[in-house]
This record gives structure tokens, sequence and C-alpha cells, in this order.
């Protein structure tokens, strides 16, 4: 897999994550068309590249979140050679498509989210 390819996986892998903190309807609002999502900003640090064929995992979570943004990290591992890929880490957004605006999380979101935040572990 190319390095520009990566982003795109990952992309594929964030309606995985969205899907365990939204509810029947926000689910019916993005089915309808009238609520989406967007990523403002992204970083994301390389380590050691995939060869080619090699299979990989994403291990995505919620690092943080407001009323309006959430802070998503994503773990790339290569599962062949047990070595990091990359570290992303990206702000994102819900929209109000129609009016084309940031839309607040509801409380029932924010009470998901809280459940599904990332925490340490002590040591």
């Amino acid at each position: 897999m190319e390095v520009h390819q990566y982003t795109g996986r990952i992309s594929d892998a964030i309606p995985n994550l969205m899907a365990s903190m939204q509810s029947n309807e926000e689910f019916a609002l993005r089915s309808s068309g009238e609520l989406g999502g967007a990523v403002v900003e992204i970083r994301i640090d390389y380590y050691n590249p995939l060869t080619v064929g090699s299979r990989f995992v994403i291990l995505s979570g919620l690092r943080s979140f407001t009323q309006k943004t959430m802070r998503l990290s994503h773990l790339v591992f290569d599962l062949d050679r047990d070595r990091l890929v990359l570290h992303s880490q990206g702000i994102g957004v819900a929209l109000d498509l129609k009016t084309r605006r940031a839309a607040a999380f509801s409380d029932d979101r924010i009470d998901r989210m809280h459940k599904r935040q990332l925490t340490r572990v002590a040591s």
C-alpha cells in the first residue's frame, strides 16, 4: 500500500467508530442526508511503511470532545511484522447539511461519547 492510501483506509474505518456512538435518531438523520461530518484537521506521524501484501489493522478511538468537536486517534499496525505503521490524529465535526454549519452534539450523543472515550490505564 502506498503512503497516500493510508488516509483512505482510516477514512473507511471511521463509520464503524461513529456507529458505536450514534443514536437511532442520528442514524436516520445521516441516512436522509440531513446530518454529515467532516474532518477539519489531521496530523499523521509515519513510523514503518507497510510492504506490498502486508496485513494491517486499524485501532481507532475518541480522545476528547467539546460540544461541537471531537478529537480522534487512529493507530495502524502491520500484523505481519508486529510494528506500528502510523499514528493519526484528527479533529472532526458533525455537520448540518442544510445550513452547512457545525452541529452541536445532542446530550444523548455526549453521554455515548463519555462511555467510548479513551482513558489512560494506570501503570
